[in-house]
């Protein structure tokens, strides 16, 4: 049973053997010895895991309520409440249970849907960005992929807002300000930044006509985060996603995948087929607008190699 990090197959290679003798500090087969105590731990490892599973999964099922017993307020299994205690409300609780450690001494409970919870009060502080070469390169890769796919969604709702109020789009703008604003962010360790569409989407519904609702949209959240995120706490998420989707809702233009199809059909299937991904992949968009490109090139270069 070799170990499972060298062997995902459990077959033993003898290659481990082929180093050099002096490379060697314990003999070979000594160093097999640990080697397969090594599988035996990896095993006893996996099976623990699949036990945290199973009672993680349990955890999730277990369903609780609030009762008043005497001065105190306590929470019991909703089949398993004392007598002698009052139920108070009607509402069913369950533990927060994610892939972290859990703290028995400060488990989140959570009834009739998730809230937005604690958020950090304040600005991040100025700082200059770190220069490291060897870590630019390892992250040269990713950079490039995130700034395409910001650029790309940028200019997607920037597309869509327009066609529907007739403005004028200017791609190179669109990308010199999105520059300008990732250097700007980067002296406040900010996360790389773009166009946002579902925050177009309901800045467009909100009535705004021109840049500057950005800047007074960018003002609240700097005045939100400076004195009023306690306020925030108990706000359900379904209210932010019910915003969120009356807006973009209208935004979708299913005639206009039809027109798509009628005039140029592998265009309209590659549309359909970018939506569904996404949609599955959520909420990695990125592997969804990745597959339509890189499928809009290859339509591309077939149309070209065969005209």
């Amino acid at each position: 049973m070799p170990c499972l990090r060298c062997h995902p197959s459990r077959q033993v290679e003898g290659k481990i053997l082929k180093k050099k003798p002096e490379t060697l500090k314990l003999e070979p087969e000594k160093l097999m010895e640990l080697h397969y105590l090594a599988g035996v731990f990896d095993e006893y490892i996996k099976e623990e895991r699949e036990k945290f599973k199973k009672i993680r999964a349990k955890l999730k099922r277990v369903f609780l309520k609030k009762a008043k017993c005497g001065q105190k307020v306590l929470f019991f299994p909703r089949d398993n409440i004392p007598d002698s205690c009052e139920i108070l409300g009607s509402e069913v609780w369950r533990l927060k249970v994610g892939n972290g450690p859990l703290n028995p001494q400060h488990l989140t409970l959570f009834g009739g849907g998730e809230i937005v919870g604690a958020i950090p009060q304040g600005l991040p502080s100025f700082s200059k960005p770190l220069m490291d070469l060897q870590l630019a390169q390892k992250l040269l890769s990713a950079a490039l992929i995130i700034s395409l796919l910001g650029y790309m969604e940028a200019i997607s709702i920037a597309k869509a807002l327009a066609a529907r109020t007739g403005q004028k789009l200017d791609a190179n703008q669109e990308l010199i300000g999105q520059g300008l604003a990732n250097i700007a962010g980067s002296f406040f360790q900010s996360y790389p930044v773009s166009g946002s569409f579902s925050r177009s989407a309901v800045n467009y519904q909100a009535g705004a006509v021109s840049a500057l609702s950005s800047v007074f949209t960018g003002l609240c959240v700097v005045a939100t985060l400076l004195y009023f995120t306690p306020f925030l706490y108990y706000l359900p998420q379904a209210v932010l996603a019910a915003v969120v989707m009356n807006a973009v809702l209208g935004l979708l233009h299913v005639k206009e995948v039809a027109r798509i199809l009628k005039v140029f059909f592998p265009d309209g299937v590659i549309c359909i087929i970018t939506f569904l991904v996404t949609l599955y992949t959520a909420p990695h968009l990125d592997k969804g607008i990745i597959l339509g490109v890189l499928l809009s090139i290859a339509v591309f270069f077939y149309h070209k190699m065969r005209p």
